[in-house]
């Protein structure tokens, strides 16, 4: 219990260091963006899910940037191991020329382990994009990312914080780290609404993203 509650502090740590540096600098830019997402999960066989996620991005004045379909499936390997690949298809409409469309993939290995009321979690992802790279370009990814949910006893509300390094194969080199904060609200059974916060620091340049 001691040591995740030092997980959380370093994360919280590294979020707070980071964004201060780079508000005080008076050459960043600040990118700001909405998204809304539904996520469906099917279970058809023991060991294997299906995500389907339909998503629309929103752009800093509200209108629509991109549409996204996502499916995943992921499989428990071995305990507290699983492995899974994604397809992703988008499509970008442009003021004054042609819709572009793309896909990319990626495929992934995740260790996590729930201890008590908390559940850390460690994956590990190849992709050959990035969401803030542009259609036309494609770049392979390694993606590391560290994650903490917690479980909060005979309540609804399970909050929990993440932070992801991006590693771009082609030039071998850090991109960006992702910082998350997410809470999810059983409404019912199986049904839940969630809201998170996205904080993009860029590694080679003046940029950050602020996602809602």
């Amino acid at each position: 219990m001691k040591t995740l509650i030092i997980n959380i502090k370093v994360l919280l740590s590294i979020f707070l260091i980071s964004a201060g540096f780079q508000v005080y600098s008076q050459d960043v830019e600040n990118d700001f963006q909405s998204r809304a997402a539904f996520d469906l999960q099917l279970k058809p066989i023991k060991k294997l899910k299906i995500n389907i996620s339909p998503e629309i991005r929103f752009d800093e004045s509200f209108s629509v940037a991109k549409y996204l379909l996502e499916t995943e499936v992921s499989y428990k390997l071995i305990k507290h191991v699983y492995v899974g690949g994604n397809y992703r298809f988008i499509v970008n409409p442009r003021e004054g020329k042609d819709t572009e469309l793309s896909q990319r993939f990626g495929f992934n290995a995740t260790y996590k382990n729930k201890i008590n009321d908390f559940t850390p979690a460690f994956r590990l992802s190849y992709t050959n994009y990035s969401d803030d790279i542009s259609d036309s370009q494609k770049d392979n990814f390694l993606r590391y990312k560290l994650s903490l949910k917690y479980d909060i006893p005979k309540n609804k509300i399970t909050p929990s914080i993440g932070a992801e390094l991006y590693h771009q194969m082609d030039d071998n080199q850090l991109y960006k780290i992702r910082y998350k904060a997410e809470i999810d609200y059983k409404l019912f059974k199986h049904n839940y609404i969630s809201v998170y916060y996205k904080f993009d620091y860029y590694l080679q340049e003046y940029k950050n993203k602020n996602i809602i």
